[in-house]
């Protein structure tokens, strides 16, 4: 650690000829001017006596260059403490003398600041004493640490105590060009500062989630705001860190792999086998022996080491998120913990959605979330955050003119004139005024005058062009090296990447390092980063296209080796695309490099759909198309690739643009590939049943996607399109033609037993107790349900064992075995709340509320149905909402609240008044019920037999036509419905079929209502 002394020269004098009070302010003043230069450089003052400042450097936090940071504040003091005084009006010039001593000494915690004690201080003291006015005299320790750093007049001796005889003291001279730059020091962001530590309080205080996100343009001073910040943050707290980038293997989720990386102490190139172990041990200490395999499978997602995630598991994204919540969780055992995600403008979709989602989840641990973007994030995501409680975010504004002209003074030991001209000049931009300061350092000595227009004088107009003459100012092999580096377009890169476009020499390197091109990238040997975007950026705009083309064709082939080919596929494919596009403006018909690019971005795409990160892989599928050339020419290999464009816009919700690309890949093909045809009208199909409500439309699609199924021989491919196109049939009412289609699916989903396919099996054996339920036997239709369950637990696939435990749920609360409902109703929801399938989560939900309306818990099926509504509500969901309307409408009438059930009748989110009676036997249902809570039986008999009519059009012969009749005859008499026998034959159907709930249904309405005399 380094101490300071700052002591005010003629003090006494000074206080003699000044009233009391006016002195108190001065030595105010003075104590603010020292604090504030030791805090712009990381340092701390821990005590004020009198007229005397201690400031220590390395608390809480060491750093390499504490010494040289210490010695750059008590300059600035020095240089401060006469202008100082000249505001202040004094009677006399205000000087200081300060001593710096370096080494082990004891610091007091929070609780005692002040106590700084040891025999290294009172060196300090003796240092500062024997010092001249405005001089900075250091130790022996402190010499030896910074000597190559800073110039050092004569060495004299120095007596420190009687008995410890004398020691050797140097006074500073200046600091060195390198050090000068390397230490330039935080100005101003005092606000941006203050709301990122009162937030980190607040989650100390309350151990609650809080988010900071911070948007501004590039080199506004966003990271460093946030480095400072961190700087300070205390020793207990846990900081992690992540950035998006376009270039990973694990593009999505690679912030994410970052942070976990840096949570077991791994790295990027240990091998897989020695990382999963690290993971399984940390996930151990945090969750427990028992969950730790679980959790570490969990986070191995991030990191490309578990399987593949596909249609299988869509909800992939959840599964990691559920990881890092017991990651965190596990830390917050040891205190808060600190995220930062930088440059989130460039992350995917489902990242976004992952972080709000983990601090919904969250909310209760001591967790502070901070964000870095650029100022168009909001128009991409303009949502963000939206709904999160403790949650801001600010917009960092350019540097005030006084802070821009300080910082232009410190980073280029500028004259104040000289200074205010480049702050000018910069806009407050602290990236450009560095940059600029940085040229004027390296020759440039002539400033445009104040006022004059920006492009004036040999300043460049932007700080791209200082860039640019910064460069040209290089050694060449210097200029080439970083040149050719920029080829590496997520900016950073180990010695051994590098060496496949240049030699990466020590000394070029260092003249880079020193030139502030690049930096070393923290945590890993012999690799380094842009020191930021824009100067990478300008680099690869000096290239020349045939250039790029070799540096970027030449990166291709290496990593296309087979050892490497495997494990680099986005790599690949973007030093191909990079290649392609400069080769084709060099020579359109040259197209051997480009066929490569688009092979290369369809398989990275691949790779990305079935990991479901279907942003991702609709932007390779895109970029390949833009490759492919002209389109006349384009044949089965194109049409692949629009179909599987198709399918990732499908998956991301955009179904008009799939619903396009679809039929595209079907012009394209024009029947050449059994694959497209099967592939693209599955989709195509499921969008026309789903979204377009065109059964006769989809049924023609589906047909001819089954016929190219069944041709390519495929089983995979045919029970998934067997699974699609069932609901067909379904929906029509033709339950024998959906059940055929759904054991089809089943057998061919069973057919290779030694690779058997576990995800169709199970919706297989589900969709059947669907089918099952509805015309047949309950105890038929349980009993495939929990054959599914059976078989999705043993495969691990947890979105297909909630779907067969919500099956297995209604079943039982078909034949009112409620208790049982209820423990597996409980299992899928929480299963489905884990992993964010909220379409799913309303449905079963919903289903827990009837199943507690039958268990006489009304007040908690409303509970229920209402959270079930919300969901829909919020989803803008058509099919589902009127279901669950309609329960929650009968649910108020039964607990008595008419007039809450006819605002739900009426809310236009219900779709219950645009619908219309005569299209929800549901509604209808609910109606009759309001009706005769009301005891307006001529309408309740109305709606009552609409519903028996409903039911016989559109189900007739399913069991809920006969529970119907039966409901209304219970209520209304037998001869409303046909008389005694079509009565007896519901009956007799419903018992035979343990259709227990609907014989139950009338008694517990005439238990709550009044039932009119028949």
């Amino acid at each position: 650690m380094s101490v300071v002394f700052v002591d005010l020269v003629g003090s006494t004098k000074l206080a003699n000829r000044l009233d009391p009070e006016r002195f108190r302010e001065v030595l105010a003043a003075f104590h603010h001017m020292v604090t504030e230069e030791v805090e712009w450089l990381r340092g701390r003052a821990e005590s004020f006596i009198g007229d005397a400042v201690l400031a220590v450097f390395g608390v809480p936090t060491s750093h390499d260059d504490d010494a040289v940071r210490a010695i750059r504040a008590a300059l600035a003091v020095v240089s401060r403490a006469p202008q100082l005084g000249s505001q202040l009006g004094l009677p006399m010039p205000m000087q200081v003398h300060v001593g710096i001593n370096t080494g082990l000494v004891a610091v007091g915690t929070a609780a005692d600041r002040g106590i700084v004690i040891g025999g290294e201080v009172n060196v300090g003291a003796r240092l500062q004493q024997t010092a001249r006015p405005g001089e900075v005299l250091v130790g022996p320790t402190t010499h030896q640490l910074v000597k190559d750093a800073v110039e050092f007049g004569e060495m004299r001796m120095v007596s420190v105590r009687a008995s410890d005889g004398e020691i050797a003291a140097w006074p500073v001279v200046r600091l060195a060009l390198r050090s000068t730059r390397s230490t330039i020091p935080f100005v101003d962001r005092r606000r941006e500062l203050a709301l990122l530590a009162d937030t980190s309080e607040r989650v100390r205080e309350r151990s609650r989630a809080h988010l900071v996100t911070l948007l501004g343009e590039p080199g506004i001073g966003k990271t460093r705001v946030v480095e400072e910040f961190l700087d300070g943050v205390d020793g207990d707290a846990t900081v992690l860190s992540g950035r998006p980038s376009q270039f990973e293997e694990q593009v999505t989720f690679w912030p994410l792999g970052q942070i976990i990386l840096s949570a077991i102490g791994g790295t990027e190139d240990m091998p897989p086998d020695e990382l999963l172990e690290r993971l399984r041990r940390a996930a151990a200490g945090w969750v427990g022996p028992q969950d730790g395999d679980k959790v570490a499978q969990r986070l191995s997602f991030a990191l490309g080491l578990g399987e593949d995630a596909n249609h299988e598991n869509r909800y992939h994204s959840a599964e990691i998120r559920r990881g890092v919540l017991a990651m965190i969780e596990g830390l917050a055992a040891e205190g808060p913990v600190v995220m930062v995600f930088e440059d989130l403008h460039a992350a995917e979709p489902l990242l976004l959605d992952l972080i709000e989602d983990l601090l919904r989840d969250g909310r209760r641990l001591p967790l502070l979330v901070i964000c870095i973007a650029r100022w168009g994030f909001l128009d991409d995501r303009p949502g963000w955050a939206g709904g999160l409680a403790d949650a801001v975010t600010l917009w960092v504004e350019p540097l005030a003119a006084e802070d821009a002209a300080q910082l232009a003074m410190e980073a280029g030991n500028l004259r104040r004139d000289d200074a205010l001209r480049v702050a000018e000049h910069a806009g407050g931009n602290p990236l450009f005024i560095v940059e600029i300061t940085g040229m004027l350092l390296r020759g440039e000595d002539v400033l445009p005058p104040i006022g004059a227009a920006r492009a004036a004088g040999p300043l460049p107009a932007t700080v791209q062009a200082v860039i640019a003459s910064r460069m040209d100012s290089l050694s060449p092999a210097a200029r080439d090296l970083i040149r050719k580096a920029s080829v590496f377009a997520r900016g950073v890169f180990d010695a051994t990447e590098l060496s496949l476009v240049v030699d990466p020499r020590k000394d070029v390197m260092a003249e880079l390092e020193d030139a502030e091109f690049l930096v070393p990238e923290p945590g890993r040997k012999d690799a380094w980063r842009f020191r930021s975007e824009v100067l990478r950026d300008v680099a690869y705009e000096s290239l020349a296209k045939r250039e790029r083309q070799r540096l970027h064709l030449r990166v291709a082939n290496r990593l296309s080796e087979p050892a490497s080919a495997d494990r680099y596929p986005r790599a690949i494919a973007y030093h191909l695309q990079q290649a392609a596009s400069a080769g084709l403006d060099l020579n359109p018909r040259d197209r051997s490099i480009a066929d490569r690019a688009v092979e290369a971005l369809s398989t990275a795409g691949d790779l990305a759909r079935r990991r479901i990160e279907a942003k991702s892989a609709a932007d390779d599928y895109e970029a390949a198309l833009a490759l492919s050339g002209p389109e006349e020419h384009w044949g089965v290999r194109e049409a692949t690739i629009l179909s599987k464009l198709g399918e990732s816009l499908y998956w991301l919700g955009e179904y008009e643009r799939a619903e396009h690309v679809l039929e595209h890949a079907l012009s394209v093909d024009a029947d050449r590939s059994d694959y497209v045809r099967s592939h693209a009208s599955r989709f195509l199909a499921d969008i026309i049943l789903t979204v377009r409500g065109d059964a006769d439309g989809a049924s023609a699609m589906f047909e001819r996607a089954l016929e190219a199924a069944r041709k390519l021989d495929d089983a995979q491919v045919l029970a998934r399109t067997l699974l699609m196109a069932g609901w067909v049939p379904y929906w029509r009412d033709d339950l024998a033609g959906a059940r055929r289609m759904f054991e089809e699916a089943l057998a061919a989903a069973r057919s290779h037993p030694e690779r058997p396919d576990r995800w169709s099996e199970v919706r297989a054996l589900v969709s059947l107790s669907s089918v099952t339920s509805a015309d047949g036997d309950e105890v038929d239709a349980l009993a495939f349900a929990e054959e599914g369950l059976a078989i999705g637990g043993g495969s691990g696939q947890e979105f297909a064992i909630a779907t067969a435990e919500e099956k297995v749920a209604l079943a039982l609360r078909h034949m009112l075995r409620l208790d049982e409902a209820l423990e597996h109703s409980e299992r899928a929801i929480r299963t489905y709340r884990e992993l964010g399938a909220r379409w799913e989560l309303a449905g079963a939900i919903g289903d827990r509320g009837v199943t507690y309306r039958l268990s006489g818990r009304l007040e908690d099926a409303e509970v229920e149905l209402r959270e079930a509504f919300g969901i829909c509500r919020g989803l803008k969901e058509r099919g589902l909402v009127t279901w669950t309307a309609a329960e929650l409408m009968k649910i108020q009438v039964l607990r008595g609240d008419l007039s809450a059930a006819v605002q739900t009748m009426e809310d236009p989110a219900s779709r219950l008044v645009e619908l219309g009676p005569e299209s929800s036997t549901a509604l209808l249902v609910s109606e009759t019920v309001l009706a005769l809570a009301t005891e307006d039986r001529e309408i309740a008999l109305e709606h009552a037999l609409a519903a028996v009519a409903l039911e016989a059009r559109t189900h007739n012969g399913w069991n809920s036509h006969a529970a119907q009749i039966w409901w209304t005859a219970s209520i209304f008499g037998d001869d409303v419905v046909g008389g005694p026998g079509v009565v007896a034959e519901a009956r007799d159907r419903l018992e035979t079929h343990h259709w227990a709930q609907a014989l139950l249904e009338p008694e517990l309405l005439a238990e709550a209502v009044p039932i009119p005399r028949r």
